[in-house]
């Protein structure tokens, strides 16, 4: 059987098949905040039965959303982390409410909590409290600055956008500052979406499983403390190292990247189209395909300098913005039927709506259909792992 063939045929019927976490009970009591959502999220659609604590007016995240849309009355950014998960409300001034969600406690298996650093132990609430009477309990605390340090007690919610802007992350984002004409767009730019928010969510659910798997050997849970801002910042690629080598900051490039050059996006008649040539061999075969054999002899070091990126980048387009992105495809394929040594990756830059309708997302159960509570239906992005044997899957969003 073809390999592919196989891998489609073992990721099929993801519905039918077992759920690694189909065991844990979860506490969700993330509050305004997606990054919490995330982590609880992710483990629920590896069958965690996840029950969300909300105050009794709703959780605030409930109103995020684009364009103030709804579905199934309920902002679309909670939607899409609603999926899986159950739900209520307690009042937590009151002491009969904060005596229940201590009994959930004892019974649970892993709490994800976004307050402020404190004011669950106020309550009585606390991991420090709650493992007295659940020593396998696996908490993760999400706050930006963490709960401990000069700033954890700043009294400060936390923020994606604050997140993103004290990561370090936010200043290398955005256009390249022209130093002789500095425009006004070339500042500190934010990510379109809640970047810090998800990325933090995304090392709570992992450093949760890490928790889980010491757990299952030792029978002793612990807290996970999580600042979604040093999350957020552990990606920043060499920017630390960086500044360590040379004492110099790493500063914005816009759509390039410091280690390599063309390694970003070019105008075609139809599209804006990726490309990617960036190694000397890569870097000739490109300058062969481009009929620009004048460029071949520029060296690996002269085209990572900012300056040469911009002028090489006009140079480069003036070739691709005559042609269509399949029209680039074909000069680069017919430099690979030539046996022209090297490697040139292109691809085509798809707008959300062009993703929504490619065949490949669907055939892959990247997108599914949910039906919503009051007869609607929404689309929401399944989750990205596929496993052969206990696949992730949204199986309904909570919306009441």
């Amino acid at each position: 059987m073809d390999w592919r063939e196989w891998a489609k045929k073992n990721d099929a019927e993801r519905d039918n098949k077992p759920e690694a976490l189909s065991d844990l009970f979860v506490l969700d009591m993330s509050y305004a905040n997606l990054s919490g959502s995330f982590a609880a999220a992710t483990l629920a659609e590896y069958g965690a039965t996840v029950l969300k604590i909300e105050p009794l007016s709703g959780d605030p995240a409930r109103n995020f959303t684009p364009d103030a849309l709804t579905a199934g009355g309920v902002g679309l950014s909670y939607l899409s982390e609603a999926r899986n998960k159950h739900s209520i409300r307690l009042d937590l001034a009151s002491g009969s409410d904060i005596d229940y969600l201590k009994s959930l406690m004892s019974h649970a298996d892993v709490v994800i909590e976004t307050s402020k650093p404190g004011w669950l132990y106020e309550k009585g609430l606390s991991y420090f409290q709650a493992r007295e009477v659940n020593k396998r309990l696996v908490w993760c605390s999400i706050y930006t600055y963490g709960q401990y340090g000069p700033l954890a007690s700043c009294g400060q919610e936390d923020s994606d956008i604050v997140d993103q802007a004290i990561s370090g992350m936010m200043y290398i984002n955005g256009e390249m500052e022209d130093k002789n004409d500095p425009k006004d767009y070339q500042v500190p730019t934010k990510f379109g979406n809640q970047m810090a928010w998800y990325t933090g969510g995304a090392w709570a659910s992992f450093g949760i499983m890490t928790a889980l798997h010491y757990r299952s050997s030792t029978g002793i849970g612990q807290m996970i403390d999580i600042s979604p801002a040093e999350g957020f910042g552990r990606i920043s690629n060499a920017s630390a190292s960086y500044h360590f080598c040379t004492g110099e900051t790493l500063e914005r490039l816009g759509s390039h990247d410091a280690s390599v050059f063309p390694y970003t996006y070019f105008p075609a008649k139809d599209c804006t189209a990726f490309i990617a040539a960036f190694s000397d061999i890569n870097w000739k075969k490109f300058c062969y395909v481009m009929k620009r054999e004048d460029l071949t002899g520029l060296s690996t070091h002269y085209r990572l300098q900012s300056e040469n990126m911009q002028i090489l980048w006009k140079e480069i387009s003036k070739w691709t913005e005559n042609l269509t992105y399949d029209e680039i495809l074909k000069e680069i394929k017919k430099a690979d039927e030539k046996g022209i040594p090297g490697v040139i990756v292109p691809a085509k830059v798809l707008t959300p709506i062009e993703t929504f309708n490619d065949n490949n997302s669907w055939e892959r159960d990247i997108l599914r259909r949910v039906d919503l509570h009051d007869g609607s239906y929404t689309v929401l992005a399944n989750q990205a792992v596929h496993a052969t044997e206990t696949p992730p899957r949204i199986k309904w969003v909570e919306t009441k």
